[in-house]
Parts: C-alpha cells; structure tokens; sequence
C-alpha cells in the first residue's frame, strides 16, 4: 500500500513537472485512435487532450471500437487513470479528455445502447443535468460520420452530441454538445500555404465567432497539417484540432510561436 502511494505521488510530481513545462497538446485531439497500434496508451503518452475513434453496434448488441470492444479499447482504462490521477486522465491537469465516438452503425440503436452501457462508468464522465455541466474525468461526444446533424436527438446526461459547424442551431444549447465538428475541406479548398483567401478567410473566423457565442467549442478536421494551417487555426479560438500525424504535430507543438 505505501509502495503505491509513493508510486502515485512520484506519477503525479512526474506528470504536473511536464504540463508546467507546455507538455500538454491540451487544443489537439489525435484521430482514428482505435486503428493506431497503441489505441489510447500512445495518445496519453503524448499527453492529447482527447481522441477519435469509430463506434459500431455489432448484431450481438456489443459495441465496438475497429477491432476491439468499446468497454476494452477506451471505457476500462480510462476509468483506471481517472481513479489512479485523483479524478482526471492527466494528474495536475483541471480538463476533460475528450472521447469522440463517430457512430458508424445505425444512429439510434447505437445511442440506446451506448447509453445502457455507460451506466457502469457515470463516475468518471462529464454530465449535463438541469442546464448546466458537471465536469469530471471524460467528456463524451457522439458524432455522425461525415460530420452530418443527428436526426435523434437522444437526451442522455453523459452523451454529449456534436453539431455541425455550419449548422448551429439558433437557440444556443451548448449544455447539449459543447462542441461543433468542422469538416475543413468540405467547405474550404485553402492548401494551408500562404495567405487563406480573404473569402473563406473571413467564412471561417466569423463561424467560429459564432460558435464561440453560442458557447459551443469547435472542433477542426480533415485540414492541412502544417504549421501555417494550425497557427491561423488555433489564432482564431479552434478550441481541437483532429491530428493525423501526431509526431509532426508534437514537433510543431514544441516549437511553435507563444
């Protein structure tokens, strides 16, 4: 027992020492975790701020992340590092990790049964209740592929559900999702090069202005990786930015402008 206490309190020292130090990817999300050699494991290590992955209803009722169950790949050892970090994935670090399942089986029989399971994990997962958000170690958010709006409005309290970028509801609910997913070539053909063009330049700072009133965070995929790219991005409040080459994207991290 005192052998774990001094290995925890060592862990804690270790990991608060490296997020004081800018460590922390805290505006990148790592995408299609669960197709990575090392789902979760390389993503934390990295320090992350949150992943991707696909979610499918399998015929037997299971749920599934690529190749292994949803409860194996993410929900176990998620709930051991929030138990083991006083109540948080990174010890010394106050956010959420955020878990974007991208539903890829049919939307509604997903969402029922993903909600029946997460009754064994309601300690470590943000919730929303009563207008407001209780934070705690996971926020979960389901997304639709190809970034489209859900048509079931599902009303679970630790199922967070993300709108589209370029359809934010007019009456702001940002207690229902929080986040908006913005599919960047989908709507915009900039490189990452060079000036954005004015047009789509000012398309896109306004959106995330708009987004960012209504309180809902966004989060960027499908875009250029460069340098350029993200220091535009992340200079007009993207709050994740969905990274695909995560060794490059901890290299730009470390030497990017403050």
């Amino acid at each position: 027992m005192l052998k774990n206490a001094i290995l925890f309190l060592l862990a804690v020292v270790f990991y608060s020492n490296l997020l004081a130090q800018g460590s922390m990817l805290d505006h990148a999300i790592a995408e299609d975790d669960h197709a990575h050699k090392h789902p979760l494991t390389n993503a934390i290590e990295l320090h992350f701020a949150g992943v991707t992955a696909s979610l499918n209803l399998k015929k037997d009722g299971s749920l599934s992340c690529g190749s292994k169950s949803l409860e194996e790949m993410y929900l176990i050892p998620l709930k051991a590092k929030a138990s083991a970090g006083g109540g948080m994935i990174y010890p010394g670090y106050k956010d959420e990790f955020i878990l974007v399942l991208e539903i890829r089986s049919d939307e509604e029989l997903t969402l029922k049964a993903l909600e029946t399971l997460l009754g064994k994990y309601h300690e470590m997962l943000s919730e929303k209740s009563t207008g407001t958000v209780i934070k705690r170690a996971v926020r979960l958010i389901a997304a639709t592929k190809n970034g489209k709006a859900f048509e079931y409005k599902h009303q679970s309290d630790f199922i967070f559900q993300e709108v589209p970028f370029n359809e934010l509801p007019d009456v702001s609910m940002p207690e229902f999702s929080g986040l908006c997913g913005l599919n960047f070539r989908k709507i915009y053909d900039w490189s990452g090069l060079g000036a954005m063009p004015n047009m789509q330049y000012h398309s896109f700072n306004s959106g995330v202005k708009v987004a960012a009133k209504k309180g809902y965070l966004t989060r960027i995929y499908n875009f250029p990786e460069v340098p350029n790219s993200m220091d535009l991005f992340l200079g007009a409040g993207i709050a994740y930015l969905q990274i695909k080459d995560r060794e490059a994207f901890v290299r730009y991290w470390k030497n990017r402008k403050p």
